[in-house]
């Protein structure tokens, strides 16, 4: 310590300097270390366990595995790749997002089962959610956090009387008129009958698909339907001339070609191309206003090098 004080008398500049720096670099030092030794490590991850009592691997990835892979790929946006294992009784789902993905959001994320339009708020910020169990109104749970409409695909829901049930069919023409829209009247096709009455006012309910698509049509407004009559076989007569029967085909024999919509009809062992005008889609079904007369015979499911005069086979 003596000897530390002598020198410091000797050469009093040097430890001038070194009082300085250590006075400008030790502040630098301490902003500069990081506080933990570890780097900052953002892996986007998130996994998910899936527990089934008494199924074996095998099971587990069939039945929950496969169809949870399947589910995410077309509800959750920005993943990077997924891991899955399964094991007896449980499996494991690890789903990698891309890089600089916020995980809040990511784990947060509600997908639509269907594309619409948001027709009623359930659910404020800041509100705790939780998943709706099968059985459960989901207009009215409290699970709900929005209420959706597809305005292309409007349906009436009507009572009939039961004395009338029998005089329906499927896929009837209607017309529907709506108190909105007084003068008007849009085209419909019955869709379904439901198969149960009710007993307390002898009513059968119907569902109608709207065919006119309309802005000004909006969900929960009241409406009338008037089913038009069947077509008239041979021998009957009547004052006006028989209504038209619609016809429909397969969703699955529906196509399209350079931005037209067509159907290939079987005729003498070729396809023939024929373009069509379209409607709404009812089970399955393709409502089709122009293009064919009905009867035809249609390439089911045709691949998308098949072409107009292409060879063909019917089946069966």
């Amino acid at each position: 310590m003596i000897a530390l004080v002598r020198i410091a008398l000797r050469r009093p500049y040097t430890f001038v300097v070194l009082a300085l720096l250590i006075l400008i670099v030790g502040p630098l030092a301490v902003l500069r270390t990081p506080v933990d030794i570890f780097p900052d490590i953002r892996i986007p991850v998130v996994a998910v366990i899936w527990q089934y009592t008494g199924l074996p691997p095998d099971q587990m990835a069939g039945r929950m595995t496969t169809q949870f892979q399947r589910a995410l790929t077309t509800t959750v946006n920005d993943i990077e790749h997924i891991e899955a294992n399964s094991y007896n009784t449980l499996s494991i789902t690890k789903v990698f997002f891309q890089p600089n993905v916020d995980i809040r959001i990511a784990n947060t994320q509600i997908t639509a089962p269907f594309t619409g339009v948001v027709v009623k708020k359930m659910a404020e910020v800041g509100e705790s959610v939780a998943p709706i169990p099968p059985g459960v109104n989901i207009s009215t749970a409290s699970g709900a956090i929005v209420a959706l409409a597809d305005l292309d695909t409007l349906e009436v829901e009507a009572d009939v009387a039961e004395a009338n049930v029998a005089r329906l069919h499927s896929d009837q023409p209607a017309e529907v008129a709506v108190e909105a829209f007084p003068d008007r009247r849009f085209r419909a096709v019955l869709r379904q009958v439901i198969p149960t009455a009710d007993r307390t006012r002898a009513t059968v309910q119907v569902k109608v698909t709207i065919l006119d698509k309309d802005p000004g049509l909006k969900p929960e407004m009241n409406a009338k339907v008037n089913f038009l009559g069947r077509p008239r076989g041979a021998g009957e007569t009547s004052a006006s001339p028989p209504l038209p029967s619609t016809v429909t085909v397969p969703a699955e024999s529906v196509v399209q070609r350079d931005g037209r919509t067509v159907v290939f009809e079987v005729d003498r062992g070729r396809a023939r191309e024929r373009d069509i005008v379209s409607d709404a889609s009812v089970d399955g079904k393709v409502i089709v206003r122009e293009g064919l007369r009905g009867g035809e015979t249609l390439v089911a499911r045709p691949p998308a090098t098949m072409k107009d005069g292409d060879a063909v086979r019917v089946r069966g």
